[in-house]
């Protein structure tokens, strides 16, 4: 709570965790993920263990005979566990604000309208399945929901015409288009590539690292500021908080810290409960293999 005043008068306002959140830096964001992948690595390097077993990468040597196998024992079991849960199959309720006709309508056309959107997005990624089979892998699922303005664009604006039906028709074919393109768009993300807030307040920041051609940064980020050959391949890291986001590349802006105004980080944790409630992460996700690879390693 915080002491707001409006004239002679005070009041009790109540502040979200994160909503004074201070702006990102470079510095502040560096430090963060040097000192998360410390904090992760016994949780990153589990997954990395998981991904071996589910790619059957894994070389058992039967003493016998001296003879090297690959049991696909674990990839079987977590391909059968996630064809035996549905993500088609889809229930979603809506309770009405108000126990009136509006409400009712409004609750009804939200509960039809929420699995339309998942089945978009999983028909474009399969993001459920992918989220559903890194839940069974590594204990933790995660989904990256995000709204992409590029595709719908700028709509016409009357200032750029001379004749108001050339515009009128512009904004016609405008208002079609969106009609067949989702905006909203969704990503399954391997947990490997991450590191996040652990506390019991919440995700209140996320950052997601991973390695991508440094050519590609500087044609979609030409005031990004590093320097590359054409074949490198530089870190990228998107920081994203309650409010804000930001991406580095290679230690330099690629966009600066901007507000998103989402009012929330936008990655959705599946949790897999075999873990324990504790902040330590390898402790608190568990995946399937690593409670029967002693099976496997016999």
């Amino acid at each position: 709570m915080v002491t707001t005043t409006n004239g002679n008068r005070e009041f009790l306002t109540y502040v979200r965790p994160g909503d004074d959140e201070p702006e990102l830096t470079t510095k502040s964001i560096q430090d963060l993920l040097t000192t998360k992948r410390i904090a992760f690595s016994q949780f990153h390097q589990e997954c990395a263990n998981e991904e071996k077993y589910y790619f059957n990468e894994y070389v058992l040597t039967l003493d016998s005979s001296a003879v090297e196998v690959k049991p696909p024992v674990i990839h079987s079991i977590i391909e059968d566990v996630v064809s035996h849960i549905n993500p088609a199959n889809m229930q979603v309720t809506v309770p009405p604000p108000t126990n009136t006709a509006r409400g009712i309508e409004r609750s009804e056309a939200l509960s039809r309208f929420y699995p339309g959107c998942w089945d978009i997005m999983d028909m474009e990624s399969q993001v459920r399945t992918h989220a559903i089979r890194a839940a069974t892998m590594y204990g933790l699922g995660i989904i990256k929901i995000v709204h992409d303005s590029a595709r719908w664009g700028d709509s016409p604006w009357p200032g750029d015409y001379d004749a108001e039906d050339a515009f009128q028709q512009d904004l016609k074919d405008y208002m079609s288009a969106r009609e067949t393109v989702f905006p909203i768009v969704g990503e399954a993300i391997n947990p490997r590539t991450m590191v996040w807030d652990t506390s019991r307040r919440g995700v209140s920041w996320a950052i997601e690292s991973y390695k991508v051609p440094a050519a590609d940064i500087a044609r979609a980020y030409p005031d990004w500021e590093g320097s590359y050959s054409s074949s490198a391949e530089v870190e990228f890291v998107e920081c994203w908080t309650r409010h804000q986001v930001a991406y580095l590349c290679d230690g330099r802006w690629a966009m600066k810290p901007r507000k998103h105004n989402y009012g929330m980080v936008p990655f959705v944790l599946m949790a897999v409960p075999t873990g324990i409630a504790t902040s330590e992460p390898h402790k608190r996700w568990i995946g399937f293999a690593r409670l029967i690879r002693s099976m496997v390693e016999l």
